[in-house]
């Protein structure tokens, strides 16, 4: 199988959302960007968080997998690309191939995978369902951050090339496992140690 490629790019800012308990305020509703995007240490310009994250510089760009969408399609769950506010939607990869501390070339844009992603309210409702969060969590398919270490420009049918990969036995999906299943002490230390 050749490198993974970007299938989309998303970003948008806050707007009202409506569901079955009334109306609530998110930027989950990305949309589609099509051509090139100028991409900063902050992520892409005018993409909008309504909390802002203190340390917003290690997660500038939100990741979901393709994987994802087909797993859960599988299951019945079926969501179109972009649904859980992702900036960028990867194929090619699943998250136990993904390793806190790698470094990516994304067109011009060099990242480094910082953090998974923790499910929310927000997301359940986005997807309708009260068990969503537990539901990510017992799948293990939670997306994740990356920060810029160099910004450039990326766009769709980019090629997700790596580069370096310090801590390979961080995966996302073993943080995953750290933070929700029966602890790892050992790996829990390299997890807290790991300068990424």
């Amino acid at each position: 199988m050749g490198e993974p490629v970007i299938l989309g790019v998303f970003a948008g800012g806050a707007r009202l959302l409506r569901d079955q308990r009334g109306l609530y305020r998110s930027s989950i509703a990305r949309e589609p960007v099509h051509g090139p995007v100028e991409v900063d240490r902050q992520g892409i310009p005018g993409d909008e968080a309504v909390h802002a994250f203190p340390d917003r510089e290690n997660k500038s760009l939100s990741v979901h997998l393709m994987a994802h969408y087909r797993y859960w399609a599988a299951q019945g769950i079926s969501l179109p690309p972009g649904h859980l506010g992702e900036n960028l939607l990867v194929d090619g990869l699943e998250e136990w191939e993904v390793c806190v501390g790698d470094v990516v070339q994304i067109g011009t844009v060099t990242v480094q995978v910082s953090r998974p992603r923790i499910p929310c309210q927000i997301q359940a409702r986005r997807v309708g369902r009260a068990d969503w969060v537990q539901r990510t969590i017992q799948a293990r398919r939670t997306g994740f951050y990356l920060r810029v270490l160099q910004p450039g420009r990326l766009q769709r049918g980019n090629r997700w090339r790596l580069i370096e990969r310090p801590h390979p036995n961080l995966s996302i999906d073993t943080l995953n496992r750290l933070a929700y299943f029966p602890l790892d002490v050992a790996l829990a230390r390299e997890a807290v140690q790991a300068e990424a």
